[in-house]
């Protein structure tokens, strides 16, 4: 008992001393540590996995299939597929009333690739009813301009007297296309311009023959070509193509437009943002005395970074979309009704609402960052003959710049990946209509926007086809987070060079 006591003792001294609070706050750091690591090698490696190009295999299977083929119909079929899991399920027997287990069988999941167009449809098959499997080199990858793609084996290259065009060279780049064509030498036409009409004969994997005019080719890709350069030039070609194409049909192409509403929304936020923010904290902290009133707006601005950010949507909503937005089509654009132009969601109001939720940011950043600047330096001010607001605006802002610019960088990570309001207020799935125009007014604020956020929502939870969209959410999820590093970058530098620019000022 004495001895109990006495480790009972020491251990309540040893939390007195506060050495157990040190190691509990070393093991929340690890564990939040390790969790923000664990985050981004599974956004990075799930991000990353779906540029690379995928081996398509050929699959010799028993059975229906397709969903063309008649039920009942018998004999082998031709697939081109990729297996993407492996699960080993029960078989029931009806033994009466009761059901038992007869045994176990291997299911196989598939991505089939079916028809003359780039349908990916997912199936799971018996393990039994695979005949053969193998990976021929020959089958090739055709990319239409119009974001298609077919898969087959090439036949015949039939070529007509050659015209101004691409060459076969630059179509096929460095994808090395082998002597697989059986009327015509590849060695002596491949850096020959195309002729428009020039055609190639594609056999599909129901056996179908496709004539493809290669003017409407925008790129042929033997996907099982071996070889770690091949594979890391497609690897870095997918990245570019997914940066610098919009979006296609059935969760193709890439996100260049949420690209530019994303960096849009966040700048116009930015420039609505840090004036009203500025100046509040320099009203609450100069010129407001400490008095009822100043505590109760601290404790207002205080609760309201604490606020759902769905509730300053569905606030912009009421009273600026149907209000404000309502009441300017009235007066300006008349013409345009019953169509709203103000009065609906766009670039505007969206940047408005998360202008309004990252405001408590600033504010408080701003005025903490007035607090630090030393009394000396105001009265070193008025002391030269600086009037109050030259001391204020050029000399203690100026001063507090880099806690401005924290508080703007905390606002940017926020906002950058808020979804909940942009719902309301202006973000959609696509969008035809471009922000950015080379005629007046150049950057149409009006109109809606696609966001990287938003097509992260709607990839991950709104899709129907979870094998397509999820591993594209990874990718979106990726870029998303690399545009809020880069964006934060520059906050950070640009903070660095006015805090380097004060101490040269002051010393």
């Amino acid at each position: 008992m004495n001895s109990w006591l006495k480790q009972l003792v020491d251990f309540r001294g040893w939390l007195t001393t506060g050495a157990a609070w040190h190691w509990y706050s070393l093991t929340t750091v690890s564990l939040s540590g390790l969790l923000l690591v664990a985050l981004f090698f599974l956004v990075t490696s799930q991000g990353l996995s779906y540029f690379w190009p995928d081996a398509v295999d050929e699959w010799i299977v028993t059975g229906v299939v397709a969903d063309s083929e008649p039920t009942g119909s018998s004999g082998t079929q031709r697939l081109f597929a990729t297996m993407l899991e492996q699960r080993q399920v029960d078989i029931p027997r009806a033994d009466g009333d009761i059901l038992t287990v007869r045994g176990q069988e291997l299911l196989l999941e598939f991505q089939v690739i079916q028809g003359d167009t780039f349908d990916r449809r997912y199936q799971w098959f018996s393990d039994h009813r695979i005949v053969r499997v193998s990976r021929p080199e020959s089958i090739l990858e055709v990319s239409f301009k119009d974001g298609r793609r077919v898969y087959g084996y090439p036949l015949v290259l039939n070529l007509e007297q050659p015209v101004e065009g691409r060459s076969l060279t630059q179509l096929l780049r460095n994808n090395g296309w082998r002597e697989i064509l059986q009327q015509n030498d590849l060695d002596e036409i491949v850096d020959q311009p195309i002729a428009n009409t020039a055609e190639l004969v594609l056999r599909l994997q129901n056996g179908d023959d496709l004539t493809i005019s290669l003017d409407q080719v925008r790129q042929l890709v033997f996907p099982n070509e071996a070889g770690w350069s091949y594979r890391l030039g497609q690897f870095l070609q997918n990245i570019w193509a997914f940066l610098s194409t919009g979006p296609m049909p059935d969760y193709q192409g890439g996100i260049l437009t949420a690209i530019y509403g994303t960096v849009l929304l966040v700048l116009l936020m930015t420039i609505i943002l840090v004036p009203l923010g500025v100046i509040t904290a320099v009203y609450l902290h100069e010129y407001a005395s400490n008095n009822l009133l100043t505590k109760i707006l601290r404790i207002a601005i205080s609760n309201l970074a604490g606020i759902p950010g769905i509730v300053y949507g569905v606030f912009v909503l009421g009273v600026f979309v149907y209000g404000m937005g309502a009441q300017l089509d009235k007066l300006f654009f008349s013409d345009n009704l019953p169509l709203p132009t103000f009065g609906a969601g766009g670039l505007l109001w969206a940047s408005l609402a998360l202008a309004l939720l990252t405001l408590p940011v600033v504010i408080v950043a701003t005025e903490e960052g007035l607090a630090r600047v030393p009394n000396d330096l105001r009265r070193g001010a008025l002391a030269l003959g600086a009037t109050r607001s030259e001391m204020i605006w050029g000399t203690v802002v100026n001063a507090a710049s880099p806690a401005i610019l924290t508080g703007l960088i905390l606002a940017i990570a926020r906002a950058a990946g808020e979804v909940a309001p942009l719902l309301l207020v202006g973000a959609v799935k696509y969008t035809g209509q471009p922000l950015i125009q080379g005629e007046f007014p150049f950057v149409h604020v009006e109109r809606q926007f696609m966001h990287l956020g938003y097509q992260v929502y709607d990839f991950a939870l709104q899709s129907t086809n979870a094998h397509a969209s999820v591993p594209l959410a990874y990718a979106t999820t990726l870029i998303l987070l690399a545009l809020v590093v880069l964006l934060n970058l520059v906050a950070i530098r640009l903070r660095a060079r006015l805090r380097r620019r004060f101490l040269v000022d002051f010393s």
